[in-house]
């Protein structure tokens, strides 16, 4: 009897102790994507580059945003994102833009995107910003100086 006690509580501990070490795995990443983000874009049809800028406030599992480059600002639309991957839409009326992708880590995303208008698609990244209490002296804005006016009015699109 004695020894039928010992060897259910023994598979009883093993048990808890497994589910403490698969509850703790590392496979369960979860990033954080709060804050400023800046990175390029590559249309695959146009073999162009060109700089973009996301503000993403995460809080818990809502999440919003605003795109930007040099076309001005717009709300990201249907942002999903279950701790490592993540898309979203912007809307270029009447056609969207959809983003696939990943964070690589804290500061690092990366991915693809497809335009609805022409079935075009390319490749994105974006690193994120430093945190603005470290910026002190700011630096002229490399991307916001760059010259956008070699850019179509949609560069998401494959024929200009």
């Amino acid at each position: 009897m004695k020894t039928m006690k010992y060897i259910s509580r023994t598979i009883l501990f093993i048990l808890i102790v497994t589910l403490g070490l698969i509850a703790c795995s590392n496979n369960d990443t979860y990033y954080n994507l709060n804050g400023r983000w800046e990175g390029e874009h590559n249309n695959n049809s146009t073999s162009q580059d060109w700089p973009f800028k996301i503000y993403l406030e995460h809080r818990h599992n809502d999440i919003t945003g605003v795109y930007s480059d040099y076309r001005g600002n717009i709300t990201l639309r249907n942002i999903v994102f279950d701790g490592e991957n993540i898309s979203f839409l912007i809307d270029l009326w009447p056609e969207t833009v959809t983003f696939v992708g990943k964070a690589n880590s804290e500061t690092s995303v990366s991915g693809s995107w497809s335009y609805s208008g022409d079935g075009n698609n390319g490749s994105w990244y974006m690193l994120k910003d430093r945190d603005p209490e470290e910026e002190g002296d700011e630096e002229e804005d490399s991307s916001s100086s760059q010259d956008t006016n070699h850019l179509p009015a949609n560069p998401f699109a494959a024929q200009q």
